[in-house]
């Protein structure tokens, strides 16, 4: 038989379990950044996190089969490509363009 304990409902009470990778990512730019989980186009439905200027890392849980994006929190600047964190990457470079004043950033 199988049991769960009675805080979860006792036998049979585990139904579901859905695990999540749990990232941490750290800004060191003079700007905050927003993080935002997508499937490609668009997002998942997820609101950004943002990301402060203080260099302490910051929590971002997603499901792996999807892709991010980034930006900085300003107005004007246009989400990243969307790329994968499930490579074995410890640092990440992207292009961003302010779509107001063309400026380009690379961070």
């Amino acid at each position: 038989t199988i049991s769960a304990p009675e805080h979860f409902g006792g036998m049979y009470g585990t139904k579901l379990i859905h695990v999540v990778n749990r990232y941490v990512f750290v800004n060191l730019l003079d700007r905050e950044l927003e993080v935002m989980a997508t499937n490609g186009s668009s997002n998942l439905g997820q609101k950004p996190v943002t990301v402060g200027v203080d260099g302490q890392g910051r929590p971002f849980h997603f499901d792996d089969s999807g892709l991010i994006r980034v930006r900085p929190k300003e107005f004007g600047w246009g989400w990243s490509g969307p790329f994968s964190l499930t490579k074995k990457r410890r640092d990440l470079t992207v292009r961003l363009k302010n779509k107001l004043t063309g400026s380009i950033i690379i961070a």
